[in-house]
Parts: C-alpha cells; structure tokens; sequence
C-alpha cells in the first residue's frame, strides 16, 4: 500500500507540556479579535514552526482560534494566536497564524534542545 506523500510543510517533534490557552473571539465590530480573560490548559503533543497538536477534551471544533503560550526554555514563555485546522474527539491541530522569525528560531531551538534531552 502507498502512502500518501508528506503534505506538512515543518518537521514535527515530541513536546508533551501543559500549555495555558485563552480563547479568542471577534470583537463586537468584527474588525479585531478579542482574547478571552478565562485561560485555560491543554495538553499538546507535539509541535513545529507550523502548529501543534493537543487534547481536545473540550470538544473544540474547526476554525476555532486561540492565544497560546509556549514555554520555549525556562523563564521564557512566547504567545501566538492559532486556529484549529482540524478537531477529532480526541485531539485537535492548531495552526500557527502569527508568527515571525523570532518565533520559527525559537521553535527550531526548543526542537533541538528536546531532541538532545531525548
């Protein structure tokens, strides 16, 4: 049997962290969008410059977004607002929507950094 060809654009790695989440909404004018004060965790799986995947125990659906913050090394947590792409019963796949460089380096570093602790 064939397998399908690769369609992620960044290489995965094993990150199982509890992660604070906020939920994030339109605004009352449309224009913007509006974090939500009630955080809450999650617990992801795994990571890349691209997203993450997490449990999805409070049935979160598709195109829902949410602030995240990423621990990136002691001390040193790193927010992005993401969407989830797709949502099972089970875990969800959040994709990265504001992201820079900084961020992508950062990323790569923790990779390196957990695959060395591995």
């Amino acid at each position: 049997m064939n397998k399908a060809p690769e369609k992620r654009e960044y290489k995965r790695f094993k990150f199982r962290r509890l992660l604070k989440v906020s939920a994030v909404v339109p605004s009352k004018s449309g224009n913007i969008l509006e974090v939500m004060p009630n955080s809450f965790e999650i617990f992801s799986h795994d990571i890349s410059e691209g997203g993450l995947r997490f449990d999805n125990m409070k049935q979160f659906s598709a195109n829902a977004f949410f602030k995240v913050d990423v621990e990136i090394a002691k001390n040193q947590v790193v927010e992005t607002i993401g969407k989830v792409t797709w949502a099972d019963r089970y875990q969800c796949g959040l994709n990265f929507l504001m992201t820079g460089q900084d961020f992508k380096k950062n990323i790569r570093q923790l990779a390196l950094r957990t695959a060395l602790h591995a």
